[in-house]
């Protein structure tokens, strides 16, 4: 090609942008300033919006409550926070260019339009149509329907336009449950294995105002009461990976005997999630019912880390102090003997949080606790403070095989479980103790120096 030629097509590419950009030919040109394009409407007016696109189902929704709906292609309840976002970014969009005598709207792409917004404000009806996006600029055309005469077309920059390009599915609430974690006051939870028959759990936990969570059922028991407050915000914060309209006979079977259940009670009510493996090969998913009954899909990763045994509710510390308040370790062994050590520092940090791994019993006798190695205890390990008060007392039993070292605390009847590192850390008899509070031997001086 010419230069020439290159010059004419470089000058006609100019003309075809200035006449789109201005104006139809004889058109009255465009202004530039930018002003909000509906400046009468808020998002607290919008009652209902909708949705329409070529090869899309029409989407509507409305308000219901304090949240939406979705009523069209069919009835759901809607994402709260994101037709929140959209009825900001509607009240709030603004024109940054407009042609008042516009030529054939077809070379905006608005005849007919990319996109077309719907909304009621008070009751009034209205709509936004748009179109391509600009030769230069970044910019949507746009126009706002109006009575009478031909709405001027506007430019709307491109990315805020987004945020009216959605589907059904963009628009669905995704919460599993449906509940705030603060005003949680009851939360009933099983677990069980199916490959494992009888294998799992279900328990009861009850919140007060004074003392947390405790558990209640399958007995009175102390809760860890961090534990219980993730738990309850992961349930809250659970969403979904796609929704199960219509579920068949597999999904039915499968979450009729759930791995997983949650009741979460608050005063308004309860609500019940069941989880379940997805019929057919597709371990990175779970099925779910959440509320309303509604059948769900999420990603298996969101709730691998769900109790799966009454222990992870337990309030399992053994031990808690400041290891700087130890002043000294009173050791008694089961043969009698026993001693006064210094507050060995690498001892003292790990009785200052130490947690059982397990429980081995509730309670037992004291023929079984004997067998065990605590009656008398293998080795009673009691920390004091400089005023002789008690830091922590924990009675050693024998090693339990691979499960650990079983344990008692001073003032329980349960047989814990504790890891069997511990048996590594703490001496097995007096002159062990006696090793640690020797001074470390200076190094000798090489022959000839």
């Amino acid at each position: 090609m010419s230069f020439r030629a290159t010059g004419l097509l470089a000058l006609v590419t100019a003309a075809l942008a200035a006449f789109v950009w201005f104006g139809e030919p004889g058109g009255s040109g465009g202004e530039s300033s930018a002003e909000r394009l509906l400046p009468d409407l808020t998002p607290e007016r919008i009652d209902s919006l909708s949705f329409e696109a070529p090869g899309r189902d029409a989407v509507r929704v409305m308000r219901k409550g304090e949240g939406w709906q979705l009523v069209e292609p069919l009835e759901a309840p809607a994402d709260p926070l994101a037709l929140d976002r959209i009825a900001r970014s509607l009240s709030e969009l603004e024109s940054r260019g407009r042609i008042e005598e516009p030529g054939a709207r077809e070379i905006y792409g608005l005849d007919p339009p990319r996109n077309r917004v719907g909304w009621s404000a008070s009751g009034e009806a209205s709509e936004l149509a748009l179109g391509r996006v600009t030769p230069v600029g970044g910019n949507v055309y746009a126009s706002v329907a109006t009575s009478g005469e031909a709405p001027p077309v506007h430019m709307v920059e491109a990315t805020a336009a987004l945020a009216f390009d959605v589907a059904a599915d963009d628009l669905r609430d995704r919460r599993l449950l449906a509940f705030e974690p603060g005003e949680v006051t009851r939360l009933r939870v099983a677990a069980r294995d199916p490959g494992a028959p009888g294998a799992g759990f279900e328990a009861t936990l009850e919140r007060s105002d004074t003392d947390g969570w405790a558990i209640v059922v399958p007995a009175p028991l102390p809760a860890d009461v961090r534990a219980i407050d993730r738990l309850v915000s992961d349930l809250s914060l659970l969403r979904a990976e796609g929704f199960v309209d219509a579920p068949g006979d597999a999904d039915r079977r499968a979450i009729e005997a759930p791995a997983f259940v949650a009741v979460v009670e608050t005063a308004t009510g309860a609500q019940r999630l069941d989880l379940a493996p997805v019929p057919g090969d597709a371990p990175h998913l779970r099925l779910a019912r959440g509320r309303d009954g509604r059948f769900f899909q999420l990603r298996s990763a969101l709730v691998e880390h769900l109790p799966s045994r009454l222990f992870d509710l337990r309030d399992r510390e053994l031990a808690r102090f400041d290891p700087a308040a130890a002043a000294a370790i009173e050791v008694d062994f089961a043969d009698g003997a026993s001693l006064t050590s210094e507050p060995h520092s690498e001892i003292v940090r790990a009785l200052a949080e130490l947690d059982a791994v397990g429980v081995a019993a509730e309670a037992l006798g004291p023929d079984e606790r004997a067998a065990l190695g605590l009656a008398p205890a293998r080795m009673r390990v009691r920390v004091l403070d400089e005023g002789a008060g008690e830091l922590a007392d924990l009675r050693l039993g024998r090693l339990d095989g691979a499960r650990g070292v079983v344990a008692q605390v001073g003032g329980q009847e349960t047989i814990w479980l504790v890891d069997p590192a511990i048996d590594k850390l703490l001496p097995s008899d007096a002159s062990g103790w006696s090793a640690l509070a020797e001074p470390e031997a200076a190094p000798q001086p090489a022959e000839g120096d």
